[in-house]
């Protein structure tokens, strides 16, 4: 499956505001089955110190790739791989990290 995501940050001079802008498109192969339903879910947690926040990715898909939160944190995952020597099946899935940041 190809998969080939944009990203934009921009700030400062780069912005009409000099506000943060964080742009994230979800490019993926339009003939992948994935593609056939995307969904921006809003969370309304209950445990302590957290916020709402949205997830934008695809029914059924449980972790995040990009979101925002009202915290104005604001994500957006670019995967590129690493040395084969780093992989390890231990630890929390990364998709759940960048859920948990938001």
């Amino acid at each position: 499956m190809k998969a080939s995501c944009s990203i934009l940050g921009a700030w400062n001079k780069a912005t009409t505001t000099g506000n943060v802008l964080h742009l994230r498109a979800l490019d993926w192969e339009e003939h992948a089955p994935i593609s056939r339903w995307p969904t921006i879910a809003v969370y309304h947690p209950t445990e302590p110190g957290s916020v709402p926040f949205a997830n934008i990715a695809w029914v059924g898909f449980l972790g995040s790739l990009t979101g925002h939160s009202s915290a104005q944190i604001s994500i957006g995952e670019r995967l590129r791989g690493g040395p084969v020597e780093n992989d390890s099946r231990f630890g929390k899935p990364w998709t759940f990290v960048l859920r948990d940041t938001l």
